[in-house]
């Protein structure tokens, strides 16, 4: 909300259009795609996960994605969660593949999903 209403406030000083439309829908999806997945949505079998980082990248489609890293409480090995592409089991290896290089993140998913 602060950075709307400073954004907003900014524009209004420098005469340009606050194009508030604009700004919420950027906010609304943001939070939409990084947002940790209620356990209602976990895979078949899993139990508890903990929350282990977020990875954001730019998409081809949809301007941007996040891409949340979660680790099962039992075995400790890794899930992904993202928002278009849904939930994949991974091992730690795939994990580190798109390091810190966010535009080979999409393309690892893709790749991940069978996606061509």
């Amino acid at each position: 909300m602060s950075g709307i209403i400073l954004r907003s406030y900014y524009r209004f000083l420098s005469g340009a259009d606050r194009e508030l439309d604009k700004q919420i829908e950027k906010y609304q999806h943001y939070y939409k795609i990084t947002a940790i997945p209620h356990r209602d949505t976990y895979p078949e079998g899993v139990k508890r996960l903990t929350f282990g980082s977020r990875l954001h990248y730019k998409s081809e489609e949809n301007g941007s994605g996040c891409i949340i890293v979660q680790l099962n409480v039992k075995d400790d090995h890794p899930w992904i969660y993202d928002y278009y592409f849904g939930w994949k089991k991974i091992d730690k290896d795939t994990l580190q593949k798109p390091g810190d290089n966010p535009e080979k993140r999409e393309m690892l998913l893709k790749e991940l999903f069978g996606i061509d």
